[in-house]
């Protein structure tokens, strides 16, 4: 098996977190009877259903009404909930990632240095440069052209 089966795509990491975050406001929009904090975990659904349930003149249609906002309610809190959890879980994954990444780009350019950098220049000035801007000053120094660099 290569390594190109192994991966973490940060940019579909970023896009989940998002779709998820646009899913549970959509959940919280639905919700919105409540105020605040409380319309955000779903809340406020049961007391509105409850209060106008009293109006549809039949006890067990009251009592049906009533257990489903009530279950409603609860179903929508731990959505929510979930949706957040997962969300905010993403964007730690991402950012152990991004971490990761920084420092092994740090790392690979320090060993560069070392082996072909000015040994008068501090390794940390590598560590702001970018890749292209490496090749350009570098390879020169050491007879080869960036533009002859496949050949």
């Amino acid at each position: 098996m290569g390594h190109e089966a192994f991966g973490v795509d940060l940019d579909a990491l970023h896009t989940a977190e998002g779709g998820i975050r646009d899913a549970v406001a959509e959940l919280t929009e639905m919700a919105g009877w409540g105020f605040g904090a409380w319309a955000a975990e779903g809340g406020g659904m049961a007391e509105e259903v409850i209060s106008s349930a009293a109006y549809t003149g039949h006890d067990e249609l009251r009592a049906a009404l009533t257990e489903f906002a009530t279950a409603w309610e609860w179903g929508m809190r731990i959505l929510v909930d979930d949706g957040q959890a997962a969300a905010d879980a993403l964007s730690e994954s991402r950012s152990v990632y991004e971490r990761a990444d920084e420092e092994a780009t740090k790392a690979i350019k320090r060993v560069l240095h070392t082996a072909i950098g000015d040994p008068m220049q501090d390794s940390d000035a590598w560590d702001q440069q970018s890749w292209s801007s490496i090749v350009q000053d570098e390879l020169p120094t050491l007879g080869i052209r960036p533009d002859q660099q496949g050949q």
